[in-house]
């Protein structure tokens, strides 16, 4: 143990010098060889990070819809059948790659059609072991039924965190549901980059953006 002499005994002076001196306090009062309990658990308190949740929309999001009157781009089918849009799914990885913290479920519908395995490999590697796994289907016939599904998992895995979706469709969710709303022709763009990142860097979505983008 880190300061700790012979026979067990600590060594107040070498202790006291590893912790920072908490604001607003002039000294560590100290009891012998122990530090006030209040002063560790805020030193300990400031270290601590709490798990953010996103739950990740895929058509509209990361995979942009075309319009009925736009012309039919020329895809493989053997290279682009499973792809997501490139620039969307960079910004996307780039914001979530900086925080340790978040961790992602998929709500789509695709988790309805595919494998969670087949989705997770659209992903590059150090974003797809954030991917915790996919929402329960719900088949109660609510209003908000992506978001009832939301809520479902996180009651199902005791979650009690911070937590955003990013969907294409805000009909999906209550209007004080913390949500990105993409256009679902240009995706996961720029503005929603920087709504997802305050998100995560606070755990709440700024309160001077409008949830649609």
């Amino acid at each position: 143990m880190p300061g700790a002499g012979r026979g067990g005994e600590s060594h107040p002076s070498r202790f006291r010098a590893t912790i920072p001196k908490p604001k607003g306090s002039r000294t560590l009062k100290q009891t012998g060889s122990r530090i006030e309990i209040r002063f560790l658990k805020q030193i300990v308190g400031q270290q601590k990070i709490k798990t953010m949740y996103i739950f990740l929309d895929i058509d509209g999001v990361l995979l942009k819809l075309v319009k009925a009157d736009a012309p039919v781009p020329e895809i493989d089918l053997d290279e682009d059948f499973m792809k997501f849009d490139e620039n969307c799914l960079t910004l996307f990885e780039n914001v979530v790659h900086k925080y340790a913290h978040s961790q992602i479920v998929i709500s789509s519908s695709w988790r309805e059609i595919w494998t969670f395995e087949t989705i997770q490999s659209l992903f590059s590697k150090k974003i797809a072991k954030k991917i915790l796994g996919v929402t329960p289907r719900c088949s109660l016939p609510i209003k908000y039924l992506r978001h009832q599904e939301v809520l479902d998992y996180l009651k199902q895995y005791y979650c009690d965190a911070p937590w955003v979706a990013i969907d294409d469709k805000a009909a999906h969710y209550p209007p004080d549901a913390p949500v990105i709303v993409t256009n679902p022709y240009t995706g996961f763009d720029n503005k929603a980059a920087e709504k997802l990142d305050y998100f995560l860097a606070h755990g709440k979505l700024g309160t001077g953006l409008n949830r649609r983008i």
